[in-house]
């Protein structure tokens, strides 16, 4: 399990697939803890991303300026992009969420 802190709230991995290496994709449950922070900043990475909500709300800001999206995930939904557009990932309204993540890193 790891733990981060950033302006998407405090983040908490569990990895499905620690016990395997070499791999190109990881698969993660993250709960996610609202920080009360309002400063958004996208980062991007090679690869691609899975989510799927499993409790609370979650949002993901997409892209930059007029070309950004924000989509809300709910339980239950899922959603999948490329992971090099600027993305964050956080808690939806303040409250604490559950996701599944499949991240897929190329070598």
């Amino acid at each position: 399990s790891l733990e981060t802190d950033s302006d998407a709230g405090d983040l908490s991995y569990f990895s499905l697939a620690a016990g395997r290496a070499s791999r190109h994709i990881d698969p993660f449950i993250i709960t996610v803890t609202p920080s009360g922070e309002t400063d958004h900043v996208l980062h991007g990475h090679e690869g691609e991303e899975f989510l799927y909500g499993l409790e609370g709300e979650i949002e993901i800001e997409y892209g930059k300026g007029a070309q950004g999206n924000l989509y809300i995930l709910k339980p239950g939904e899922s959603i999948y992009y490329d992971a090099i557009v600027p993305h964050q990932v956080r808690a939806h309204d303040q409250q604490n969420a559950k996701f599944l993540a499949v991240v897929y890193t190329p070598l």
